[in-house]
């Protein structure tokens, strides 16, 4: 792997967890409580995140698979990253118990390397 396709890898990572981040920030009030059913901003937040996954796996495959083993390799690099911001932020910043991190947030972002290993897959095998 390149360092330029490393570097783009990371930058596509952090924008699959910053662009579901920002649309989370207005479903909150001033006051920091949710300003709409915890089930309905689940699903925002699982749709937000889906359809920003694959905006940047179709910018990053648009010529085809970028490198062999990628749906792997993007898929653990961008999980490790939601996961790592997540922390930081919900466990560090705002004192999110990480068990209660782990089991209400965390096991969402497994899809992303389901849905990478999937677009790796489909290119590979000519189906489009």
């Amino acid at each position: 792997m390149t360092r330029t396709l490393a570097i783009r890898i990371g930058w596509m990572g952090l924008v699959t967890w910053a662009v579901p981040f920002v649309i989370s920030l207005v479903c909150y009030g001033r006051d920091g409580q949710l300003q709409i059913p915890i089930g309905t901003f689940k699903s925002i937040m699982f749709i937000s995140g889906s359809a920003t996954a694959m905006g940047m796996l179709a910018l990053l495959y648009r010529r085809g698979p970028p490198l062999a083993g990628a749906g792997w390799i993007v898929g653990g690099a961008w999980l490790a990253i939601n996961i790592v911001l997540d922390l930081v932020v919900l466990v560090g910043g705002l004192g999110m118990a990480p068990s209660t991190y782990f089991a209400t947030v965390g096991l969402g972002y497994l899809t992303i390397p389901i849905i990478t290993l999937g677009v790796d897959w489909i290119s590979r095998a000519g189906m489009h």
